[in-house]
């Protein structure tokens, strides 16, 4: 019975590091930045398991005549408001709280981004430049959207 219990505690651990919550979350605004050369995908899990694999914060689907394209977020500019429909962005979701995972919630970018990115070990460099970004917009824009700055080239 003891080496019984001895050979599951390795499982056991491992299996709770496998089932850590990796979560992306449709953005209700679009990244202003630069994207890794797109790739067919058929569904959308396919590019958050190729956004995981490559361990990048966020990423760009894309649909045209029925046809989904993949892009990961490289560098990040800004925020803007959605101007095409067709174009959805996701950003990876460190917050620990549940409640951005409620349907109706609002999509608040710093609440998504909240959370402490060096339990992913990803590209945390462009995720702070993000929550930069979303401070000097201000906390009262949920989206991290400033139209006075659209029209500047940053």
């Amino acid at each position: 019975m003891q080496l019984l219990c001895l050979l599951l505690i390795p499982l056991f651990i491992l299996a709770t590091q496998v089932s850590c919550r990796i979560r992306f979350s449709h953005l209700g605004s679009h990244y202003d930045g630069t994207f890794s050369k797109a790739v067919s995908v058929a569904r959308t899990g396919e590019c958050t398991l190729l956004a995981f694999n490559k361990k990048k914060i966020g990423f760009r689907i894309k649909v045209h005549e029925e046809k989904k394209t993949c892009a990961l977020l490289t560098a990040f500019k800004r925020f803007t408001a959605p101007n095409d429909t067709k174009i959805r962005d996701y950003i990876l979701t460190t917050s620990t709280s549940n409640q951005v995972c409620k349907p109706y919630s609002a999509r608040n970018v710093s609440e998504f981004i909240s959370g402490p990115c060096k339990r992913y070990r990803w590209d945390c460099e462009l995720l702070e430049k993000m929550r930069d970004y979303c401070i000097f917009v201000g906390s009262d824009k949920p989206d991290c959207i400033c139209e006075a700055l659209s029209f500047l080239t940053v």
